[in-house]
């Protein structure tokens, strides 16, 4: 711990001062009062001649000293006196005993307020609080530690702390020049002022009051000492101008105080545990602190409110600096770690994110402290080590150990190190200045991915040569030495011990390579129906396994809440938030690479690949890992490299791999091997479980790579909603080796239409996502070849272009009841869609004029200029109906049917069961009622219904086959039919489009003849009416969407707006943004997704950036999760440097 404290058998906890214990009138006095009280019931037992327990209450001196188990007075508290409690019987022996009287309620109160108004002395005067303890002999030696110490801003004079006292001294010769005494307790922090005028210390006793003392360092001389805190104080500074200093301590508060008069401006709680230390920021607007609670805190200097809370950290913090340019804030404490935070101008809740956490030492770290130039950093930790980092990329520099104590305190000297002071007393000086010490660790990191290179003349792998293995080979002694390529085939079994399920028995082969010479080594043996689950692995000359790649671990962790299966894509694992993207997780002999943060604490972290079981790096196997594995964040370095100590493991992972990483080819193995010298290798097969029998046949295929490609689509033949998207993927099937970008192009869509393009699968991904987007205007396109898909990428400095295929046909649907939008912030006006509609057309009803049926039905005219069908339904039948035109033009056809409650379930037809129809020919005649035989039939090219049966067709009422209908039910549970409504409403309605307008003239009527099939009995029409149209169906014209753009600097946020067209859907919707750069997130993302509420059409969505970003263009989307999951348009989001986005 940073502070220990120890208190032995009872300590008078007090949190009042006697400046602070209440002045009341008529308070008890002692000699008039309370003595007479205690004579009565007290003394008899507590006296000088008898003092049980050590106690005297004869005299208030007696009653001050307390007893042998301490202090029975804790004035200005009479709740904790014990003297009171055990009166009341709250605490144990409760007095006086058994069969004695005991005072009355009143006088019990009486000695009440005389505790409360400060315990007064005959004197009158209120009783200073105080510390009793027990004296206890010391067996040893005893110690003076130090606690803190400060060293002057010109670098020429050393504050150090220690018990009651700082000393002063010069810190060229060591000598003394003033000290400081008198202060109360453990001076637990001292500190010049930025132009070195003033110091501060801070002490108090424990349990009692916390007490700073400022003195002026021209003489030395005590400026003001003050008590505010209930318990010691552990660190106080003084702001950069000298107008406040900051205190905090183990009463959890952060005081600030005015140094002109020592007033107190803000008295701050927000802590749940002890403050250790607390900074200024050099603006002297906002300071920090460091608590036991695992937190730092900003806050505001002027009005004490909290700007941000730090919650990383995973335990308590002792220490906290903030750098000269007042750019970081760095924290530390009892888990080991080095914290540093980029602080925004305005210091606001999440606005100050992690930058690094490293880890420094063994043991809980004590102290930091940066240099005066900010560009180093001096780190102190039980382990006994002090440790010197670069401050740009927190590495660690040099360590330095000493067989003394270990360091308590460090301080900056002005260009030169720093000064570190230790618990025995003794002080160092390190001298840490650039040329005084090491070089940054910085050594280039391995990729995860081989170099690509493409062989000629590649031998197909039908044509490569088999070779039959030939025992013993089961050492590299035995082995045979073959070429490659080569198809090795042979069985894991040991006839000596066929009896037996478990026999190690291994096979090997040797080949010559030369360095950097790369071949894939692949098992075929579960995919031949073989029991082999095998292991492969690269022995050197003398048969040891060749090793592949270094790890250093970088910070340690564990794996959370529950366990892990192989097969898992993700899951939890201790300090996630301190984990890069692309940073390599090492979990038991697998290495992970980190996709996606966790979306809150109730989600996993996401591995690669995107999609699909998680895979392994460096052709490491995926395995289940239990509840609280050890895991490691590391990073990759090639074979030598020469890695500093830091404390945490370093793993060498060697050519091996059990079951193929990227779990394509089920549990057979597959390896990628480069030889790392000229030599001769082995290659040792064998079963993972060491099982053998006959059965355990085996190929092994050593061939080259042939780097390259594939490319799927998923949601191909899209329907799309009128206005709205929908989504579609493009995966990639990475051959070889090849990991790098493959762009994909989208060519031939149809008129309306737009495809996302170009996109592009990043290296090392293995999927990019796209948009389909219909214009609220488009037509139907016909056939099935629309969207061709090419995908291009480079592979060793030749372009490889694939056929990708088709998105195939796509279907149009009516607009959904959610239309979504994004756009850029900058954009003030919603986006509003104009949808065409054939109810922007006007009919004019005909008014029926004679009528007659074939059959039993009657006919009767309604108000609307319906006709509705009555009396017995018959079986089949054929209604004529003569319409009244107007002169004019005459464009097109409308049939209504319509509910009626007369009919069977208030439907358009008469079907008894539901109300259904089925209408198999409407015949309509242009007729001159001189010449009724000259009637002229028209013709139509476009029907369009509403609604049509499954199996019907309303095309089917024009095209003369009686045995083709039109019919409205809908099959529903059970196989029952019944005609769909809106809302309540059954009707519904067929459009027909003439071939060609006519012209109506005076007198024309129309002739209707509806006819049904004889297929369908009782399925007449039930009410209907027919209208006319002068107006021609003509779309809009379609426009071509424009991609909106926004810039995004690697580092910063920027924002975009999501907003939807409620057409009918009042719910929440939630929203998903796909296919961004990797490194770019939504910042305000939850378990659900980003969020429309009820009620609202829009909102702000944050987009942040990681600042290891390359510059590119991208375009992504967003998706509704409602409504069969609208998508809006792609936008272009371009990532770019500050200048460029400030020049645009």
């Amino acid at each position: 711990m940073k502070k220990s404290i120890f208190v032995f058998m009872f300590v008078v906890c007090c949190s009042s001062l006697q400046g602070q214990i209440p002045q009341k009138n008529n308070v008890p006095g002692f000699n008039s009062e309370v003595a007479p009280l205690l004579t009565k019931y007290c003394v008899a037992c507590h006296n000088a001649d008898d003092a049980e327990g050590g106690l005297n209450l004869e005299s208030f001196d007696g009653l001050i000293k307390g007893g042998k188990g301490g202090a029975v007075l804790l004035p200005g508290r009479a709740d904790l006196s014990r003297l009171v409690r055990v009166i009341t019987g709250e605490a144990k022996p409760k007095m006086p005993p058994e069969g004695n009287d005991a005072p009355s309620e009143t006088e019990l109160e009486m000695l009440r307020t005389w505790i409360a108004s400060g315990a007064r002395g005959p004197d009158g005067n209120a009783v200073q609080p105080m510390l009793i303890t027990p004296k206890i002999e010391l067996l040893g030696k005893v110690r003076d530690p130090i606690n803190s110490v400060a060293v002057s801003p010109d670098g020429e004079l050393l504050a150090i702390a220690q018990y009651g006292r700082v000393e002063i001294k010069t810190l060229s010769e060591g000598k003394q020049i003033a000290l400081l005494d008198g202060l109360t307790g453990v001076v637990n922090g001292v500190a010049f002022s930025k132009d070195g005028s003033l110091l501060v210390a801070g002490a108090g006793e424990t349990g009692l009051f916390g007490e700073i003392s400022l003195f002026k360092t021209v003489d030395w001389s005590l400026i003001r000492r003050s008590r505010g805190h209930r318990d010691s104080v552990y660190a106080a500074k003084i702001s950069s101008d000298n107008s406040v200093l900051a205190s905090v301590g183990y009463d959890k508060r952060l005081i600030i105080w005015k140094i002109e008069d020592g007033a107190k401006l803000q008295e701050i709680e927000g802590h749940n545990g002890a403050v250790y230390d607390v900074a200024f920021h050099p603006n002297g607007k906002m300071v920090a602190t460091a608590s036991g609670d695992r937190t730092v805190k900003l806050w505001d200097l002027e009005t004490g409110k909290r700007l941000e809370t730090l919650k990383e950290p995973q335990k308590e913090l002792y220490c906290i600096a903030i750098a000269p340019d007042g750019k970081t804030l760095a924290a530390a404490g009892v888990d080991n770690r080095i914290r540093t935070w980029s602080l925004s101008s305005n210091f606001k809740e999440g606005t100050n994110p992690l930058l690094s956490s490293v880890y420094a030492h063994e043991q809980a770290i004590v102290d930091i402290a940066y240099s005066l130039d900010g560009s180093r950093m001096l780190s102190a930790g039980e382990d006994n080590l002090v440790k010197l980092w670069d401050t740009t990329l927190m590495a660690n520099i040099a360590s330095y150990s000493s067989p003394a104590d270990w360091v308590s305190a460090v301080a900056p000297i002005a260009s030169r190190g720093f000064v570190a002071g230790r618990l025995d007393g003794s002080v160092d000086v390190y001298e840490t200045a650039k040329g005084q010490t090491g070089e940054v660790f910085n050594a280039d990191a391995l990729e995860d991915f081989m170099p690509v290179v493409r062989y000629e003349g590649v031998i197909p792998r039908a044509e490569i040569p088999a070779i039959q293995e030939e025992e013993p080979n089961n050492s590299v002694q035995t082995a045979k030495v073959i070429s490659l390529p080569v198809n090795f085939q042979g069985k894991i079994f040991n006839p000596e011990k066929k009896d037996r399920t478990v026999a190690i028995e291994d096979d090997l082969f040797g080949f010559d390579a030369i360095r950097g010479d790369q071949w894939i080594l692949e098992v075929n043996a579960e995919r031949n129906k073989s029991m082999l689950d095998s292991k492969i692995e690269i022995l050197d000359s003398s048969g040891i396994p060749v090793p592949r790649v270094v790890l250093r671990s970088l910070r340690d962790s564990l794996i959370e809440f529950r366990s892990v299966s192989s097969d898992q894509k993700g899951f939890r694992f201790a300090n996630y938030d301190e984990t890069d993207l692309d940073e390599y997780l090492y979990v038991n002999g697998e290495v992970l690479k980190h996709f996606r943060q966790r979306r809150g604490p109730d989600s996993d972290s996401l591995f690669y690949p995107e999609n699909g079981a998680r895979q392994g790096y460096f052709d490491t196997t995926p395995r289940s890992h239990p509840l609280g594995q050890v895991a490691y964040v590391v990073r990759p370095y090639p074979v030598g490299t020469q890695l500093p100590d830091n404390g945490l493991p370093v793993f060498t992972v060697n050519y091996e791999n059990d079951d193929s990483s990227d779990r394509k080819q089920g549990r057979d193995s597959k390896l990628h091997f480069a030889a790392p010298a000229d030599g001769r290798y082995f290659l040792r097969i064998s079963d993972v479980r060491d099982h053998h029998g006959d059965a355990f046949h085996y190929d092994v295929i050593v061939r080259r790579p042939e780097p390259s490609y594939g490319v799927t689509i998923g949601g191909a033949n899209p329907t799309i909603n009128r206005g709205g998207g929908k989504a579609f993927t493009i995966s990639a099937n990475r051959i070889d080796g090849y990991n790098g970008p493959i762009q994909i192009d989208i060519t031939n869509m149809p008129a309306g239409f737009t495809a996302t393009s170009p996109l592009v699968i990043q290296a090392g991904h293995t999927q990019t996502r796209g948009v389909v987007h219909a214009h609220a205007h488009a037509n139907a396109p016909q056939g099935n070849q629309w969207g061709k898909v090419t995908a291009k990428a480079v592979i060793s400095g030749q372009d490889v272009m694939i056929d990708g295929g088709v998105l195939g046909e796509m279907k149009i649907a009516d607009a959904s009841k959610v239309v979504a939008h994004m756009t850029p912030v900058t954009v003030t006006e919603l986006p509003a869609t104009e949808f065409w509609s054939r109810d922007d057309r006007e009919y004019q009803v005909l008014k029926p004029m004679a009528w007659f049926t074939e059959g039993k039905t009657e006919l009767i005219k309604k108000e609307d200029q319906s006709l509705l069908a009555t009396g017995e339904t018959p079986e089949n039948d054929l209604y004529t109906v003569k319409y009244g035109l107007q002169t004019g033009k005459l464009t097109g056809i409308r049939l209504d049917v319509l509910g009626d409650q007369t009919l069977p379930a208030g439907a358009p037809g008469r079907n008894p069961d539901n109300g259904n129809l089925v209408l198999s020919e409407l015949e309509l005649y242009l007729v001159d009622p001189a010449d009724p035989t000259a009637k002229e039939k028209l013709e139509f090219d476009a029907v369009f219904a509403d609604y049509t049966q499954e199996g019907f067709n309303p095309a089917w009422i024009v095209d003369g086959d009686s045995e083709t209908a039109w019919a409205i039910a809908k099959k529903g549970e059970g196989d029952v039919y019944a005609v769909p409504r809106n809302e309540e409403d059954p009707s519904h309605f067929v459009e027909l489009e003439l071939v060609s307008p006519l012209e109506v003239t005076a007198g024309r009527i129309l002739l209707a003849v509806f006819k049904h099939s004889a297929k369908f009995k009782q399925h007449t029409l039930g009410r209907f009416k027919l209208s006319a149209t002068r107006e021609g169906l003509v779309r809009p014209p379609v426009e071509i969407p424009v991609v909106a753009e926004v810039n995004i600097v690697p580092g910063q946020e920027t924002q975009i707006r999501l907003s939807v067209e409620r057409r009918g859907f009042a719910g929440r919707i939630a929203f998903d943004v796909f296919n961004l750069p990797h490194g770019v997130i939504v910042n305000d993302i939850g378990l659900n997704g980003v969020l429309i509420v009820e009620g609202q059409t829009q909102r702000t969505v944050f987009l942040a950036a990681e600042d290891w970003i390359p510059e590119q263009s991208r375009l992504f989307y967003a998706q509704a999760n409602v409504e069969g999951n609208q998508c809006t348009l792609a936008m272009r989001l371009n990532v770019v440097s500050p200048q460029a986005n400030a020049e645009k």
